[in-house]
């Protein structure tokens, strides 16, 4: 268990009203949580903290990101929204870039799930996914085959040497991977070296590799899991900085800003 500094509203030993009031003031200090370093303050299950952050949804009083939360002022103001019923341009163009057969590989994030419920359901389609949610989704599908890859669950997500060893014998069509952004060197980084270890056999083990940069809020990451330039096709909602996009260009990279 994580040492706790006594002035910290996260800590262990807290009901569920304690524990919503402990993680809306860390949200207010911090404007993003962590499921991971909640469970480790709190000293309870991620599954716990899981429900915690859904029942403050539900309240209005967050927005669940991928590995967490934060405020809803955050979405307003880090990532673009989409106009209801007007389909997503970044899921828009990656769907109309995939061929109308395949294997396809969807990771966790919002614009993969969109993506899942976008492809059309036809037993021309399988669907390879370490994301519990977009596995969830495309179970409704009643043609398209989908595959869960299986693993110890991480947020949204399945990591581990389960999820590897499965990886690792896996081939798919196109791979598709989500990141909220790019360094400015064009690396894709991650919080931890698992999550990392699977995006790397995933880029690996397919013919074509689509990158889709959200500009979503995501954990920060530090464990290096793919360079853009190992990309097909960068898709992104806002333009990359010039130099990184002019290099990608050169290397053969197509770049597309979904405005």
């Amino acid at each position: 268990m994580s040492t706790v500094n006594a002035a910290d509203p996260v800590r262990p030993g807290l009901g569920t009203r304690s524990r919503h009031d402990a993680i809306l003031a860390e949200l207010a200090r911090s404007r993003r949580v962590e499921v991971s370093a909640l469970a480790a303050g709190f000293d309870v299950a991620e599954e716990t903290v899981r429900r915690d952050l859904r029942q403050l949804e539900g309240r209005d009083l967050l927005v669940r990101v991928h590995g967490g939360a934060v405020l809803p002022q955050a979405v307003i103001e880090t990532a673009p929204q989409t106009p209801a019923g007007e389909e997503d341009p970044l899921v828009r163009i990656a769907r109309e870039r995939l061929p109308s057969s395949g294997t396809f590989f969807l990771g966790a994030g919002s614009a993969s799930l969109a993506l899942a419920e976008a492809l059309p359901d036809v037993s021309e389609i399988a669907i390879v996914t370490t994301s519990v949610d977009v596995a969830l989704l495309a179970s409704s599908r009643h043609e398209s085959s989908i595959y869960s890859v299986g693993g110890a669950v991480h947020g949204d997500e399945q990591v581990g040497p389960w999820t590897n060893e499965i990886l690792a014998e896996v081939h798919v069509d196109v791979a598709l991977v989500e990141t909220g952004a790019l360094r400015g060197d064009g690396v894709v980084t991650v919080p931890s070296p698992r999550q990392a270890a699977a995006r790397r056999l995933v880029v690996e083990g397919s013919d074509r590799r689509v990158l889709l940069v959200t500009g979503a809020p995501s954990a920060p990451g530090f464990v290096v899991a793919a360079r853009a330039d190992e990309f097909d096709l960068v898709i992104s909602r806002e333009p990359l900085p010039r130099p990184l996009s002019d290099r990608l260009r050169e290397q053969g990279v197509e770049v597309v800003v979904a405005s």
